[in-house]
């Protein structure tokens, strides 16, 4: 699977090859500059709850809803909680744990986008324009605003498009025998985006209904039924391990109903959408005027079921803009691509 993914990221027609060059040359002369917007020094004041919680409170006394603080809040993100907790337990609570969970998350963003890419040339194919998609998505806000931070966003982002781009693989023809190997990571990657920041379960569930909605050449049968795989191959060992942990269904889904409980108005529920999205959300329209048209309402199919959907429809939108971000992913790039489709 490593082998197909870097694969898939490398090859390229030689146009594309040229304008990914002078694309991702810009990308490092911007490095720094990049890197000073992103590392601003701004943190969430979400952070110190989790970092605290990791390094000084035991895994009992974190799945103790009698001890521990905020516990239907961060119940949810356990993975995020674990992961974070086995980094200071080599390098002890302090500056040296925090900043290792920083650099690694930094690096779990950048793999998203890597991944976000290589889930779009399997489902189009690969011209010069979608070369820039990748330093465009860097500079997006979500990249910057997650770089530096120690947010449970992160590795699920990263997990998020894992999962699109398993799922993307074991949709493929000729797969046969091939594909199971693709929808059981993708079920892993789904469990732990479900352990990690389950609002963005939304993302692999957007693109399933949008390749219902506006098939690209694969079959609708083959969507349901592996999605319907994928889906229970998630959800199964999900329960178990919820029940093993000793997490309430109630605890472990507080957050949808802690946001249903918030109002925003309408019009602050649209710009932090455009303010989270950035400029791809000025791209989409633009992208109807050029050939092929189905490709492009199948993008923003994607686009608004991942991004505009939650964000007009969720009371907040504060947590409307935790929704899957990664959609705008795939949706960014469906510049005059020819529509190849996967089936």
């Amino acid at each position: 699977m490593i082998r197909a993914l870097v694969s898939t990221v490398a090859a390229g027609s030689s146009s594309s090859r040229s304008a990914g060059i002078v694309a991702w040359s810009g990308a490092i002369v911007g490095l720094g500059p990049w890197l000073a917007l992103a590392l601003d020094g701004r943190h969430h004041p979400d952070e110190p709850l989790y970092l605290y919680m990791a390094a000084y409170a035991t895994v009992g006394d974190i799945l103790d809803p009698e001890l521990a603080p905020a516990y239907s809040f961060y119940v949810s993100r356990i993975l995020h909680l674990l992961l974070a907790r086995a980094i200071f337990a080599v390098s002890g609570p302090g500056t040296a744990g925090v900043q290792t969970i920083a650099a690694l998350y930094a690096a779990f963003v950048l793999a998203a986008v890597i991944l976000g890419l290589a889930t779009v040339r399997r489902l189009v194919s690969w011209r010069a324009e979608m070369a820039l998609a990748g330093p465009a998505l860097l500079v997006s806000p979500i990249s910057l605003w997650l770089v530096g931070k120690t947010l449970p966003e992160s590795p699920a982002l990263l997990a998020t498009t894992l999962t699109l781009y398993s799922f993307v693989r074991g949709l493929e023809p000729g797969e046969g025998r091939r594909a199971l190997p693709w929808l059981v990571l993708a079920s892993a990657a789904t469990m732990a985006v479900a352990l990690t920041r389950n609002v963005l379960l939304l993302a692999p569930l957007g693109l399933g209904a949008s390749l219902l909605l506006v098939s690209g050449g694969v079959p609708r049968g083959r969507v349901l039924g592996r999605g319907l795989l994928v889906a229970a191959l998630g959800l199964l060992p999900l329960i178990g391990a919820l029940s093993w942990l000793g997490i309430e269904l109630s605890a472990y889904f507080w957050v949808f109903g802690y946001a249903s409980a918030e109002h925003s108005p309408l019009v602050v529920r649209l710009y932090a959408g455009v303010m989270a999205v950035g400029p791809i959300a000025l791209v989409c329209p633009w992208a109807l005027l050029h050939r092929p048209r189905r490709e492009a309402w199948f993008f923003l199919t994607w686009f608004a079921l991942g991004t505009g959907g939650p964000t007009l429809c969720w009371p907040t939108s504060r947590h409307a803009t935790s929704s899957p971000i990664s959609c705008s992913f795939s949706g960014s790039p469906p510049w005059r691509s020819a529509f190849s489709g996967i089936g």
